[in-house]
């Protein structure tokens, strides 16, 4: 691919991966390399999903494609100050 950005792609779908550079705009972390239990902020931005519109949004995730034993959330992130567009959470 030539790029050094990650892929980022669905385990369940059956569509091809997308370059992580296209997909920033709507999710991100900071900092962007993440480190086994180091803190991390991660940003969304609903605008071209289909959260478009939703006042509140909780994120959950996990590791090791959920099969690791220990997962996170749902947690609620904070909605985006004025005039930004990105819902956050820190943990």
């Amino acid at each position: 691919m030539g790029s050094s950005w990650p892929i980022c792609r669905d385990p369940h779908s059956s569509e091809p991966a997308t370059p992580w550079i296209q997909i920033r705009h709507v999710l991100y972390t900071e900092p962007k390399e993440v480190t086994a239990g180091g803190e991390i902020t991660m940003f969304y931005n609903p605008r071209d999903t289909p959260l478009n519109g939703r006042q509140r949004i909780f994120i959950q995730g996990g590791w090791n494609r959920w099969s690791h034993p220990r997962k996170f959330g749902p947690i609620e992130m904070t909605p985006p100050a004025e005039g930004q567009q990105h819902f956050q959470v820190t943990g």
